[in-house]
Order: C-alpha cells, then structure tokens, then sequence
C-alpha cells in the first residue's frame, strides 16, 4: 500500500458495507446502482481508489471532487457518494451501469456517519483512547499506541497526523475485530470540532498533552483554546478516564468538568498519579527517565528515542494511560523506546559534516522554543548552531509579536546565522537584531525556493542546522537541499 493510499483510503479488500447502509447510515439516498452491491473500502482521493471503493467527492478549499468522478471511475470506484451534481457537463447520469451513486446533504458529515455506524456495529468493545493538544499530538499517539501494545493485543492508530473530520474517519473505518484498542489524534480548527470528532470515535480515555499558543488565529484567545480542548474532556463518559498534565495551569481547571476518573502526570509537579524523575539526557539528544507511581515510588525506566525533554511529557502521559488500564508499566515503558521519530518531526540526520534537525512538519512558539532547545542540546556552541525559521501560521493579531519573542530567543540561545522564510517570520528577524543578534548574521526571504538559494553560502561543515516551521511553508525542499549541498561537498 502506497503512502497516498494509507493517507486518503481506508480498507483491506473485504466486505465493508451495502450501498443501502451507506444510505441508511449516512443520512442520504440512492440514485443509482444495487442497494446489495458490497463495498469494500472508502477512498477521498482520486489516486487512491481500489476496486470496489466508495469514492467520497468531497469539496476542498481548491479541488471539488464531484469534478474528478470519472477519473474515480475508471480507477475502480464501485460507489459514489455526492452532496451536488457534478460541475461541467458530466452527470450523475453519466456513471456507468453497476456504480453505486448516493446522494447526501453534506459528504464529510456522512463520511463521519459511515464511520460511527461502522464502530457501534461491529466494534462495539473497541477501547477508544483520544488525545489532544496544542501541541505533542502526534507524538504522545504514537507512543500511546506503542504503551497500549505493551498488553498483547493489536492496537489501531494511525500512522501520520489524521485528526480531521476527514482524516479520522478513514482510521476508524480501518477497524477490525482484531483491534482491542484504538489511539486517535483529535485536531481542532475551531469551537465544536473537537465535540464533533469524538462523537464519532466516542472514547473512553482521555489524554492532554499541553495546551498553547497555537490556532489563535481561529479561535482569538487562549481561553478559547482551552476550552476547546475542554471538549474532549466533556465527551468521557462517568465510567471513563481524563489523563492530565500537571505541569500545564491551564488544565487544573478541566478537572472539575470531568465527569470519570481524573489521572494526573508531571515532569515538575509532584503531586501527581505518574511523575517522571531522573531525568538525563543522552548524546544524541533523546532523554530517559523514570516513571514513579505515586505512594509507591518505584517505576521503570523509559529510554526514548525521540528527541528533545518536551518527549519526556508525552511519553509519561502515554504511560498513565497504560497506567489507568491495568497494563504492567515496565512492558508499557520498553515498548515506548522503540518508537522512532516520525518524518519532519525533529528527526536528526547527519548528512556527511552537516547535522540537520528536520522540524518542518508544523510550527507554534511552544514548539519552536521545543526545537530550539533540542538545538542547544545538540550544539553546545553557539558558532556551530544555525536556523531556518519559517512563519509560524494561524496565530491571528497577535502574529507580530510572538513572531519577535521567537527572535528575541533566537538571540539569547546565539547561532551563527538565522534565515527567515515568509513575511511573518520577518518579525522573528527583527526581534533577533533588535535582542542583539549581528544583522549580519541574519536574512529575510520571501519563500523556501528563496531560502533554497540563499543557504548555499552560508552552509559550513560542522554546522547543526535546524529547519523549522509550518507545514503551508515548504520547508522540506530546503531539508533536502541541505542534504544534497552535504552529498556534493563529500563527492
């Protein structure tokens, strides 16, 4: 299965469900086809349809996919699942005898339908574990999932950052009776849509990870963000538990809307369920600890391979959720340690003399200021330290300002050279001049194929070089070449 198809598809060649249940389950009806024609997988994306799919024709902000219908055809599309008729010429029609055609008011929301439907019907004993957060998402999901597996059954997670009204349902569709546990990612673009997403998956755990500075833009403050989080804290039935960080202020008031069972973790608070101690960090930037149970204070030892002490918290709060289920924390813990860090996650690559600290999947100040202190623990010195910061996107009026308190810690850590990718990120420069760092040291560019060209002649052998910033930059491609700058001086 290609990456295309594990992102935008859900199904494994067997029965999924009837064209009538589509309809029965999604609020929509037929147009067309056999209600006893049998579908096998749900697919979102032209490129990864199989035979015997329901293609979901969903409305992007630059595609509509009512538009790309034949193409889904051709590709093996069994059913299509439509909320208006196609644009151009082409008709409902016009697809071909033996397609399924449902129509319904809205197609993302019956996306979500389907996969309620599909998790109260055949898996009703699955144990749903939600996580949520500013930030640490994903991380803390793969590391629960990894605790969780610790008890000998499989777990169902998935394998990048799907948390969206579309992307979640796609992971629940992918549930099997095999699955004893499921480790979702719950996102938020704005009030509700945490509600909304755990209405679907309805889980029975919950766990934070820390919340921050992060969708200001959408949502205008940070109270606002919490209690959008709050949501997810809501949706936990009486008879379920909330999985708490201690050390975040803001999430000592959650507890009180708590309706289950309240466990707290803590890398500094220490009146906690979970505490991590002992903390040390080892050469290559990865931290171990031990993680002590309050009232007994024995507890293994976690020995990460993630890098940077903020994996410390996440990790800690994947284990008491291990805790709270019964599962033997020192299995839990060593299943932690295999857990390798995910692609434009800190993944540090050494490429000939240059270190790359490839951060570019998302940015927030809490996880820039993350990033930078990976970067310090790396680089002892200042000299040997360098950063391409992109803008850090979403962060609404008060963009400019956070921008320069990021340049301003910039400044204070040292580095040889800052360049600044995006017109936001020009604040991040002025903040690190205005705080002392040589304006020789620094440049602004307008995009990453700017940056790809400015870089060239700033590269030196020994540098650590950190690239950081939202996803809607494009800093991979200087990721890359980076990389190829590293292979041609060691050609």
């Amino acid at each position: 299965m290609t990456g295309t198809e594990n992102t935008l598809r859900a199904g494994d060649g067997q029965p999924l469900f009837t064209l009538r249940q589509v309809a029965e389950n999604s609020g929509g009806r037929i147009l067309a086809g056999r209600p006893e024609a049998i579908l096998t997988g749900v697919a979102v994306d032209t490129r990864a349809v199989q035979s015997g799919d329901l293609f979901c024709a969903i409305r992007g902000e630059r595609v509509d996919a009512h538009g790309l219908i034949p193409l889904a055809v051709r590709a093996g599309a069994s059913g299509i699942l439509v909320d208006r008729d196609p644009p151009d010429r082409y008709r409902l029609t016009d697809v071909p005898s033996g397609v399924g055609v449902v129509r319904v008011g809205s197609v993302p929301v019956a996306l979500g339908r389907l996969a309620r439907w599909h998790l109260e019907q055949h898996h009703p004993a699955l144990s749903v574990f939600a996580v949520t957060g500013s930030v640490g998402k994903t991380s803390a999901c793969r590391l629960l999932a990894a605790a969780l597996g610790a008890a000998g059954a499989a777990v169902l997670t998935p394998e990048g950052s799907f948390n969206t009204d579309i992307s979640l349902p796609l992971v629940c569709l992918r549930a099997r009776a095999h699955h004893r546990y499921a480790a979702l990612e719950l996102g938020m673009r704005g009030p509700g849509q945490i509600r909304y997403l755990a209405e679907i998956c309805r889980p029975r755990t919950a766990l934070l990870t820390l919340i921050g500075r992060s969708h200001l833009e959408q949502l205008g403050s940070i109270e606002a963000i919490v209690r959008a989080k709050g949501e997810l804290v809501a949706a936990i039935p009486a008879e379920g538990t909330v999985v708490l960080n201690r050390d975040d202020p803001r999430q000592h008031a959650l507890a009180e809307t708590a309706r289950g069972r309240v466990l707290w973790y803590g890398v500094k608070e220490s009146a906690v369920d979970l505490r991590a101690v002992d903390l040390a960090a080892e050469e290559d930037g990865a931290w171990r600890f031990r993680a002590q149970v309050a009232g007994s204070g024995a507890g293994p030892t976690v020995r990460l391979r993630l890098v940077g002490r903020h994996q410390v918290a996440n990790a800690l709060g994947a284990l008491a959720c291990a805790y709270a289920e019964g599962i033997d924390l020192a299995a839990a813990a060593e299943r932690q340690g295999r857990v390798a860090p995910a692609a434009g996650r800190l993944n540090v690559r050494t490429c000939g003399a240059i270190q790359i600290v490839d951060d570019t999947y998302n940015a927030s100040p809490d996880s820039v200021s993350a990033a930078l202190a990976v970067l310090r623990s790396l680089c002892p010195q200042a000299e040997d330290r360098a950063l391409i910061l992109g803008d850090m996107r979403e962060l609404g009026s008060d963009s400019g300002n956070l921008h320069r308190l990021v340049g301003e810690e910039v400044a204070a850590m040292g580095v040889r050279w800052l360049v600044t990718v995006g017109t936001d990120a020009q604040r991040a420069a002025e903040g690190a001049r205005r705080a002392g760092l040589d304006a020789q040291r620094v440049r602004m560019v307008s995009d990453s194929a700017q940056a790809r060209m400015v870089i060239g002649e700033l590269l030196t052998a020994g540098l650590t070089v950190l690239v950081k910033g939202s996803r809607a930059v494009g800093l991979e491609s200087v990721v890359d070449e980076i990389a190829e700058w590293a292979a041609r001086r060691d050609a």
